[in-house]
């Protein structure tokens, strides 16, 4: 009984007089023993946490619970479980370590418990295609693009590029044809050598958040076309050495490799159509374009029209007034313009314009020259000019000559013949016709003696009389100006009356 009670005493000493031997512990709850942290910040800040259970060994000298932490980055300390600061550190595998100790007023310290724990620090790394969207493999397993993997530096991470739809309508495919190939990226900067499909990359130090791109590239479809009337209206045009037919976009071409396109020369619905330019400011038909999109490139023209088919011809009465033959063009937006030229003593004359005639009429009467057959008269070039109005473009000009000799002018209303040669029977004759708004009325007297030239309408209605005096035989002219409001485009008359003659003209006002 009595070695009881001094074993009693004894506990009782050992529990109140050494603390120590108490259960005094401490232990992490950040991180903790085998976890995994990773982050994507541009460094890893391990957060720090601890708990720890202690009861003062000396209560009238205790000051401070003092805690240690000792890292691969360095040691820490704090008091009372003050929290730490988040620790910098890089990826690896991790052996930390904590430490319990009571301070005391006098300035010293007294080692009470421990805890290590191991984990790991691993970098966050993204992988993506170059669009966003679609689907990626990583490690031999197929993600959402923008999914990401933890490795440690050092560790190796297998990424590969899946050709694919990217949902904005292009096809996109790892390229390695030898011109704009397909990279692996970091960040969007190529890394060097990177052009397998399939490839391994080295997790550095770093690479943090860093976004492995795979740089699938788009199979663009340009349209080509030919501008004409309508924008693409028809015609041919040579992609990569093959004439299609424009508008075309049927070659694919991998975006910014080279395509090559010749824009060609047309005759299209009576107009020849002669390449201007790209729609991009380039002047060259054969060109090199390297797309990016399914962008429309527009071979721009000039149209004016074609001398083809025109066939003009010369009257062949001598003594006549000069009148030019031709066929119209098959395209009925074209007029005519016609010029003429003379040659004498030796000097050809600038260009004239002496008249212009609308659809239809395929002739044109000179007011100024009859038809001679000598060469001693004034060599005569005509150019019957085509004048597109869709472009006001005119045709190249296309000069027939003959031989011809002046009327004689007095009053720039009345001609005669140099030659003296009077006409053997009255006429009149206008021209233009159709006209608006004036037309020069041509008359021919063979005697002398008092006429009238009056205009009606189609209702026999007199418009307005022209001449009505005593005239010498001979050839005049006079002029109609259909400017009144009143007079609206239709059919006239143009009556000649005289002694024992009483003809006349039609004249068609176009307004």
């Amino acid at each position: 009984m009595f070695i009881i009670k001094k074993l009693f005493y004894v506990i009782i000493f050992l529990f109140i007089f050494n603390p120590i031997s108490k259960s005094q512990s401490i232990w992490f709850t950040h991180p903790t023993e085998g976890i995994t942290v990773s982050n994507v910040k541009s460094s890893d800040k391990i957060a720090v946490s601890v708990n720890f259970n202690a009861i003062a060994t000396e209560s009238r000298y205790h000051k401070a619970w003092l805690i240690k932490l000792y890292t691969d980055v360095g040691s820490f300390q704090t008091r009372n479980n003050y929290p730490f600061q988040p620790i910098e550190t890089t990826a690896g595998i991790k052996s930390w370590r904590i430490e319990l100790w009571e301070e005391f007023v006098d300035g010293s310290s007294k080692y009470l418990a421990n805890q290590t724990v191991n984990f790991y620090v691993k970098y966050k790394l993204f992988v993506a295609n170059i669009f966003g969207g679609g689907i990626i493999n990583v490690d031999g397993s197929t993600v959402p693009s923008g999914s990401n993997t933890i490795k440690l530096i050092g560790e190796n991470i297998s990424v590969g590029a899946i050709d694919q739809n990217d949902g904005a309508g292009y096809d996109r495919i790892w390229n390695a044809s030898g011109t704009n190939n397909s990279y692996w990226q970091r960040n969007n900067t190529q890394l060097p050598g990177a052009t397998s499909r399939d490839y391994s990359y080295t997790v550095q130090s770093g690479d943090n958040g860093a976004t492995l791109v795979a740089d699938l590239k788009k199979i663009c479809y340009p349209t080509f076309q030919n501008s004409f009337i309508n924008v693409g209206n028809g015609g041919v045009i040579n992609v990569n050495g093959n004439s299609l037919i424009s508008p075309t976009n049927s070659t694919p071409v991998v975006e910014a490799n080279p395509i090559s396109v010749s824009a060609q020369s047309h005759t299209f619905n009576g107009i020849d159509y002669s390449f201007s330019n790209w729609n991009d400011g380039s002047t060259n038909p054969n060109t090199t374009f390297y797309p990016s999109s399914n962008y429309t490139y527009t071979a721009y023209f000039i149209g004016k029209p074609s001398n083809v088919g025109k066939d003009v011809q010369i009257s062949t009465v001598v003594n006549s007034p000069i009148v030019i033959y031709w066929t119209d063009n098959v395209n009925p937006n074209v007029v005519y313009k016609i010029y003429r030229k003379v040659f004498k003593n030796g000097i050809w004359s600038n260009e004239t314009l002496i008249g212009e005639v609308g659809r239809g009429v395929q002739q044109f009467e000179d007011p100024d020259y009859l038809l001679a057959n000598f060469k001693q008269y004034d060599l005569l070039n005509y150019d019957v000019r085509q004048f597109y109005t869709i472009e006001n473009t005119y045709s190249d000009p296309q000069w027939v000559s003959v031989y011809g000799q002046l009327y004689k002018n007095e009053d720039n209303k009345n001609f005669v013949s140099l030659d003296k040669e009077l006409p053997d029977k009255f006429s009149i004759s206008n021209y233009p016709n159709p006209f608006n708004p004036t037309t020069k009325i041509k008359y021919e007297l063979p005697k002398d003696g008092f006429i009238s030239i009056k205009i009606y309408d189609a209702l026999g209605k007199e418009i307005t009389t022209l001449v009505n005096d005593y005239k010498k035989a001979g050839i005049y002219t006079t002029e109609f100006r259909a400017q009144s409001s009143e007079l609206s485009s239709g059919i006239y008359f143009c009556r000649l009356v005289g002694d024992n003659v009483n003809i006349t003209s039609k004249l068609i006002l176009a307004k």
